[in-house]
């Protein structure tokens, strides 16, 4: 076999294999490695308190939301605050500028990678004045957040897109997809 031929059969897998590599890399740029261990039921506990509106989206809107549109997890209402759950509050912080935050999604796992849980909060001095359906995109957003998934830039059309001006409250085909891959894994 000559150096050419050799160059030839490079060219031909290179890309091939470049392409696979990047995709995929694509795939696990936008989720933290924090994962539930058994993601057919991750527990959440609603402890929302003097706003039942919000409270009211958290149990039947978001939760509705993730559970209707896509197969990869699944959230059930809990009462217990024991073991690894998610815990949803509302708080009222004027000095600061999120809406909501999921606090321990990008860090709070065991060295198997699973999490230990995650703490949402809804931030009214900011959702107030929302819309329901602008509050539920945030709302199903943070729990975005709390199965692994980061932000997903470019489009408003992502639950994940960093801003509460998404057109959507619901995952994306694209968004599952990266879902699928980081709980097959």
């Amino acid at each position: 076999m000559n150096l050419r031929s050799v160059a030839k059969k490079a060219a031909l897998v290179v890309p091939v294999v470049l392409s696979f590599t990047i995709g995929m890399g694509l795939a696990h740029a936008n989720v933290w490695e924090g994962r539930w261990k058994n993601p057919d039921s991750i527990p959440y506990v609603n402890n929302v308190s003097g706003n039942s509106v919000l409270k009211g989206l958290v149990n039947n809107g978001a939760l509705d939301n993730w559970n209707n549109n896509q197969s990869t997890v699944t959230f059930e209402k809990s009462s217990s605050t024991t073991g690894r759950y998610i815990e949803v509050e509302n708080v009222n912080f004027s000095s600061v500028t999120w809406s909501g935050i999921a606090n321990g999604a990008s860090s709070n796992w065991d060295s198997n990678g699973y999490y230990r849980g995650i703490e949402i909060q809804i931030n009214e001095a900011l959702t107030d004045s929302y819309s329901k359906s602008k509050l539920l995109g945030v709302i199903a957003h943070e729990f975005g957040h709390a199965v692994g998934l980061q932000h997903q830039e470019g489009s408003k059309d992502y639950l994940m897109y960093p801003y509460d001006n998404r057109n959507t409250n619901i995952i994306s085909s694209k968004e599952k997809n990266i879902l699928k891959v980081h709980y097959t894994d």
